[in-house]
Order: structure tokens, then C-alpha cells, then sequence
């Protein structure tokens, strides 16, 4: 359904805008109807926080502060990523510590997967 003929989507503005751009105004077009679309959108003063992308819209009105991270904040947190995969979320049977996930994988079947504890305990789980 086009939206040629419905006046909040024909004001001055935006047909003026659809003839410099060489798009129809009085008959039904998906290119000028995006454009429509495009000119309410940019006019409404509203900005959509990239947490849209995630599922939750984030209305923003006007402008806004951005404040940058240092590459010292960016390094720790990255590096507490790291640390936090490194962890297996198994508990270890002789000191209860959570176990560390190692690069050693048998190929067996089903594979398994090395794990090791601070205290010295090492083992493999599937």
C-alpha cells in the first residue's frame, strides 16, 4: 500500500524533496515511499541507541554525551572476557575451585576436553 496519497506523508517538504530526487510523487512508488518513510524519520528528532540491534529500543532525544574508554580500560575488560572463557563452571574434585579449560582435546569419541585446578589436579571431561 503506497502512501502517495495520504497527506502526512505529502507535506511541502517532502514533495520537494521526491522532485529534486527525480522520485513520483502522485503515483504509487516503493523508492518514494521509502523516501517518505526516511524524511519522517530523520525529521522526528528521535535517535535509536545501537541497543536496538539487541532487541531493546532506546528512545534518545536530542544530543547526547558519548564518553570514550582509554586502551587501559579496553585491555582490562577484554582481558577479564578472556579470563572469565577460561573458566569451565566445574567444580574440582578435591578443592572445590572452579576448573580452567587447557588446550589438550583427545580425539576420542565423544572428544574430550582437558581441565586442570591451581592446586595441581588435571583430568578431561567430555
Amino acid at each position: 500500500m503506497s502512501h502517495h496519497n495520504k497527506p502526512e506523508y505529502n507535506t511541502p517538504a517532502i514533495v520537494e524533496g521526491l522532485k529534486l530526487h527525480g522520485l513520483a510523487v502522485t503515483t504509487p512508488s516503493q523508492l518514494s515511499d521509502a523516501f517518505r518513510f526516511g524524511y519522517v524519520y530523520a525529521a522526528s528528532g528521535y535517535v535509536y541507541a545501537a541497543s536496538e540491534v539487541i532487541g531493546k529500543q532506546v528512545e534518545i532525544k536530542g544530543e547526547y554525551d558519548v564518553t570514550l574508554k582509554t586502551i587501559q580500560q579496553h585491555n582490562d575488560e577484554v582481558a577479564a572476557v578472556r579470563k572469565k572463557a577460561e573458566l569451565s563452571g566445574i567444580a574440582c574434585p578435591s578443592c572445590d575451585e572452579n576448573l580452567r579449560w587447557t588446550q589438550t582435546t583427545t580425539f576420542s569419541m565423544p572428544p574430550r576436553r582437558g581441565v586442570s585446578c591451581e592446586c595441581g589436579w588435571s583430568g578431561q571431561v567430555n
